[in-house]
């Protein structure tokens, strides 16, 4: 068992090269912070405007500590562990979502949790369209949501990434991925086949 779920893994070991000189930023939905760092949470509403509607966040500055060992199948939120560095937060920014994860947050529900996930909102903003904004549209009004009201997550959704590489560092991550990550992948790979025979092998003799 151990071995097929490591042949669903991959090693990005030559990841860890850029890594340490590498700055992300992005925004915070910090609505379970009350008290962490002496924060305070944003408030529990969405904003309408017409049909339209918006979620706050705090801008941030954020530092990748994820391991180099991830499922094959896992997001990109999934593959990094962000911590936040630096938070802005006197000044919320503004984001418009669609109309349906406006009425998922309206209400509180466990789908509503799986929709409040870094990728999920990411996915959820693509599709909404526009950039972030300082201020709110005009006309826009404040909605109480049910679930940001409960909600004990501030996810982190990631808008940029600055790579400050040193001149041998591509080289460098080339052969690790050559000399590292490929052979893992194969290793593990003949390892789970090799157990999975095995396995059906007793299952035939019994």
């Amino acid at each position: 068992m151990a071995a097929c779920l490591l042949s669903g893994c991959y090693s990005n070991v030559n990841r860890e090269w850029f890594e340490a000189r590498t700055q992300y930023s992005g925004h915070e939905l910090a609505y379970g912070l009350e008290g962490k760092d002496g924060v305070r949470s944003l408030p529990p509403v969405l904003y309408s405007r017409g049909t339209e509607w918006y979620i706050a966040a705090y801008r941030c500055q954020l530092k990748d500590k994820s391991v180099p060992l991830h499922y094959a199948w896992d997001k990109y939120h999934e593959r990094h562990q962000f911590l936040v560095q630096q938070r802005d937060v006197q000044r919320p920014r503004y984001h418009r979502i669609t109309p349906e994860l406006a009425a998922w947050l309206l209400h509180a529900d466990e789908q509503s949790k799986r929709r409040f996930l870094p990728d999920a909102l990411a996915e959820d903003f693509r599709r909404a369209g526009g950039e972030w904004l300082d201020t709110l549209p005009p006309g826009a009004r404040a909605q109480s949501a049910a679930f940001l009201k409960f909600c004990k997550l501030s996810p982190v959704v990631v808008d940029t990434r600055h790579v400050a590489s040193r001149w041998y560092d591509y080289p460098a991550a080339g052969l690790t991925f050559l000399c590292v990550d490929v052979p893992f992948s194969i290793v593990s790979s003949i390892a789970a086949g090799l157990l999975v025979s095995s396995g059906e092998a007793i299952d035939d003799d019994e």
